[in-house]
């Protein structure tokens, strides 16, 4: 009986340990370890902005535009070979861009050093057809 009471004790005492110890968890994921060293964090997605001007110069040899913000000071953009540009509705390039025609830049950054990503134009003489209609006219 005796041996029966210790061999309950120890159990009892074995168990009481296993409850005590915690499992280990997991490291949080935004300090994640990369195979190669130190804590990985997460990478934030560049956030998209976007803004309407009327083009006041091109210059598609140099990859150059400049626009002119309804409020505001003329300001010339590097346009890259990777931008998306559509005319009308149309994929386009920017050669076919004209002074005078509006612009949506869709951009990544800072507004004084953008990276664009993404240029919608209206030919102006779109513009001015669309104007000329009165309001609630259809096409013909």
């Amino acid at each position: 009986m005796k041996e029966l009471g210790i061999l309950v004790m120890l159990t009892a005492l074995g168990g009481g340990v296993a409850l005590a110890q915690k499992p280990p968890q997991p490291a949080p994921k935004s300090e994640m370890k990369t195979e190669s060293g130190p804590p990985m964090k997460k990478e934030r997605k560049a956030r998209l902005r976007k803004f309407l001007a009327e083009v006041t110069a091109v210059d598609a040899a140099a990859g150059k535009l400049t626009v002119k913000e309804r409020k505001g000071k003329p300001v010339t953009l590097s346009v890259g070979a990777d931008v998306r540009i559509a005319l009308g509705g149309k994929l386009s390039v920017l050669s076919d861009i004209e002074a005078g025609d509006k612009v949506q830049v869709t951009y990544e950054g800072r507004k004084d050093a953008p990276a664009i990503k993404k240029i919608l134009a209206i030919k102006k003489r779109t513009m001015a057809k669309r104007e000329e209609r009165p309001k609630g006219a259809h096409k013909p």
